[in-house]
């Protein structure tokens, strides 16, 4: 896919196919550095963290509707090392 030849892994050009295809404007990963703003701006779409989304959701709309969101960001953040390349389980 011409658009994604900026990205340095291939197996990653069917995640942004698939975020062009469905005109998204984020993609959520823990892999940020495999998405740059520099791909993803001439998309019009940006990348985005789990812990980043989820934290932006909450601060759209602070209700009762979000409590879930809000326990699953603490549960997420609770469980996983963010500073491993892949998310592992402690």
């Amino acid at each position: 896919m011409p658009v994604a030849a900026g990205l340095l892994d291939p197996g990653d050009h069917n995640v942004v196919a698939a975020a062009a295809k469905t005109q998204a404007a984020m993609i959520v990963t823990e892999n940020l550095k495999d998405f740059p703003a520099t791909v993803l701006s001439d998309l019009n779409m940006e990348a985005k963290s789990a812990d980043a989304f989820i934290a932006d959701t909450i601060a759209l709309d602070d209700t009762r509707d979000v409590a879930a969101i809000r326990r699953m960001r603490e549960w997420f953040s609770s469980r996983f090392d963010r500073d491993a390349r892949n998310l592992t389980i402690q």
